[in-house]
């Protein structure tokens, strides 16, 4: 999916008057700032399959982001996409000790806006540990 663009930010704001000044406020800050930086020429043609994925095709793509996320020179990194992707992605590499320790967390998807942290263990190919950072309940500014 494309990010989304400043103008369809507008149309976003919240119903009370004070909250819908600060939410243009912090637009108009960021406006120019995006269209600076945002290059979406690349999202002009149809980019998107709409066929289902079938579930090796996924595990395909897993290994395939993990391999990429290996031999990135950087030691922490901030991924960000989409709940399904990661449920998955955390219940293919999740080691069975925390599957055991943090079940919720392994098996469930993401709410909108939440994050979580992990640690992967290159060497063992497993997640060995999982934790929220914030849920969407955490965050009523959004």
């Amino acid at each position: 999916r494309s990010l989304t663009s400043p103008t369809v930010l507008r149309k976003r704001t919240v119903s009370t008057p004070l909250k819908a000044k600060a939410v243009s406020s912090t637009v108009r800050r960021w406006e120019g700032w995006l269209v600076d930086k945002l290059d979406v020429g690349d999202c002009t043609d149809k980019w998107w399959n709409t066929s289902k994925e079938s579930v090796e095709d996924l595990h395909v793509r897993i290994r395939e982001f993990v391999n990429m996320v290996r031999y990135m020179p950087q030691r922490s990194i901030i991924v960000v996409g989409h709940s399904g992707f990661f449920r998955n992605f955390v219940q293919y590499y999740a080691s069975s000790d925390l599957l055991e320790r943090k079940p919720d967390l392994v098996l469930s998807k993401l709410e909108n806006c939440e994050m979580r942290g992990l640690r992967f263990n290159i060497k063992t190919n497993s997640i060995e540990d999982i934790a929220p950072i914030t849920k969407s309940d955490d965050n009523p500014g959004r």
